[in-house]
């Protein structure tokens, strides 16, 4: 049996960010309204993205600013 999506997004977003910490040492992240962001055509994709939760891995790995 495969892994959940929920915990197939935590594991991508988790390696994604550890990528991110490993290649760059600062990341800047805008404010991202995805309340915004769901009116236009890519709402799907503004919805599925996560961004908090890639908000919180990269605040969790120390590399935001």
């Amino acid at each position: 049996m495969g892994a959940r999506p929920r915990n197939r997004r935590k594991d991508a977003t988790h390696k994604f960010t550890t990528h991110l910490a490993e290649c760059y040492g600062v990341i800047f992240v805008g404010d991202v309204s995805s309340a915004k962001l769901v009116k236009t055509k890519m709402a799907k994709s503004v919805l599925y993205a996560g961004w908090h939760q890639l908000k919180t891995q990269l605040k969790y790995k120390d590399i935001t600013q």
